[in-house]
């Protein structure tokens, strides 16, 4: 038996796939996020698109000819990419309305918690009919980054913007636009913005009462972010309680920290290096009980037997810690769809700017609170 070892016909055979190019990928993420409305009348440079992109400068070039030779934009020389007047208009045929979220890093760097109310916050904008756009980066947060958010709101003009992790240049330079915005945290005084938060003052009024309840009169407060308004509004409520307790009331100790463990490490030696220690901690930030458990046990120290510890933010993983840490615990989908509820009101025009949401947490005791060590 003779096998043909030509090439074989099947004339009644399709074409096979071919596995698509990264440049044709590239085009196509493009002319979706056009069509979907994610830049409106021009794209942005090169260089901010091709890191947006997570592809290569000379790729990105390719992917933007080909559109160019399908006449979906418009390549100038020196300048941003125009989108033609045809395709703008279709996109606004398309998407009612759009917000767009300003973070400081890419949202897989983020906590988990937030991930989690963003990712349900794009589900419940969608349920409404808006488009949710992330625009990620450490320049618009920086001192002086007036001009990078003017770019910002100039290249990609939303019907409402989302600040996370807002400082207070950044809030007073909304607020000084009259851009519809939200705040997804707490907003200052004097920038008077519709914001989204926990009841930071709250939770730390009744941290301080439980603490101040076991007998605990030397608390520290350990907490990154410093001049925030949520930290501020941590460290009221805490001397809040702490004053307002008679003859029980005691000494806060506040330590900032940049969120490194090194750091954390540091201001925690020279908290327990103190004559008399504190007793007692409220830390903000669940990544920082991480640091902080690890470093005092190092040096002999446990909770609860040396210390109490309360952590103001919760995660996932915090369940699993043993002790189990005292904590507050919020649903990421409640935060989400009040945020949602917010955005659709500041796209309508109808949302005051003194509206402030704040939602109380459950408060789990875990295994991490108990009275004074004595000595």
């Amino acid at each position: 038996m003779e096998c043909d070892r030509g090439a074989p016909r099947f004339p009644d055979m399709p074409d096979t796939p071919q596995k698509t190019s990264l440049v044709t990928q590239t085009r196509d993420v493009l002319e979706r996020g056009i069509a979907g409305g994610r830049w409106r009348f021009s794209l942005p440079g090169e260089r901010a698109l091709s890191r947006e992109l997570q592809v290569s400068r000379w790729t990105l070039r390719m992917a933007l000819a080909a559109l160019a030779r399908e006449g979906v934009i418009y390549i100038r020389h020196g300048r941003a990419c125009e989108i033609a007047p045809a395709r703008q208009a279709a996109r606004r045929r398309a998407v009612s309305w759009q917000t767009g979220c300003v973070l400081p890093a890419p949202l897989w760097q983020m906590r988990p918690f937030v991930a989690l109310w963003v990712d349900a916050l794009r589900v419940c904008l969608q349920e409404l009919g808006g488009q949710f756009v992330l625009h990620d980066g450490a320049r618009y947060f920086r001192p002086g980054g007036s001009r990078a958010l003017a770019a910002l709101t100039r290249q990609s003009p939303h019907d409402c913007w989302l600040l996370l992790l807002s400082n207070h240049e950044m809030q007073r330079w909304f607020h000084r636009r009259g851009l519809p915005v939200v705040v997804a945290g707490s907003s200052f005084d004097d920038a008077v913005l519709p914001s989204v938060d926990l009841d930071l003052r709250a939770m730390a009024r009744h941290a301080a009462g439980v603490l101040l309840a076991r007998g605990h009169r030397r608390i520290a407060m350990l907490t990154s972010h410093r001049g925030y308004a949520g930290v501020l509004d941590s460290e009221r409520g805490l001397r809040e309680a702490m004053d307002g307790a008679g003859g029980r009331g005691g000494e806060l100790l506040v330590e900032y920290h940049g969120g490194e463990p090194a750091e954390i490490c540091r201001k925690l030696d020279r908290l327990i290096a103190r004559e008399r220690r504190p007793t007692a901690f409220f830390i903000q930030q669940s990544a920082a009980w991480l640091t902080a458990a690890g470093h005092l046990a190092r040096h002999g120290l446990l909770a609860p037997r040396d210390f109490s510890v309360i952590v103001a933010q919760d995660e996932p993983y915090l369940s699993h810690l043993v002790p189990e840490p005292a904590r507050y615990v919020a649903s990421p989908d409640l935060f989400a769809r009040k945020i949602a509820s917010l955005v659709r009101r500041a796209c309508e025009r109808v949302l005051p700017l003194e509206t402030r949401v704040r939602l109380l947490p459950e408060f789990v005791p875990g295994q991490t609170i108990g009275p004074p060590a004595s000595g």
